[in-house]
């Protein structure tokens, strides 16, 4: 936790915040927030899609209830994987194309 907060206590996070030349970049910098954040969601997905499973089941008042319950499960899990997946692979995205800016940025010749 100490890294997050040694993150965004640095004065050029907030100033890069409000850079509107764009010259500074942000991304990486909250790409660790925005994932935990993101596996929150998705983990309170996971509770409502079980609940609805299971109230599901419950409603139903006959045998089928338990597959019910069980594709209900199974298609949340599923679910909730390639929701991890995606935001793991998008986040990785955007920080590879703002590590790419940051290179070419770099290797541009001057006054160019």
């Amino acid at each position: 936790m100490t890294d997050l907060a040694d993150r965004l206590d640095d004065s050029r996070f907030f100033s890069s915040l409000f850079d509107f030349t764009f010259t500074n970049y942000v991304t990486r910098k909250l790409a660790g927030p925005v994932y935990v954040v993101g596996l929150v969601l998705i983990g309170l997905g996971m509770v409502v899609g079980f609940t609805n499973s299971l109230t599901s089941a419950i409603a139903t008042h006959a045998p089928i209830g338990a597959f019910v319950i069980l594709f209900g499960v199974l298609i949340t899990l599923v679910g909730a994987m390639l929701s991890v997946l995606l935001l793991r692979v998008g986040i990785e995205v955007f920080c590879a194309i703002i590590e790419i800016a940051q290179n070419t940025r770099r290797r541009r010749p001057p006054g160019k």
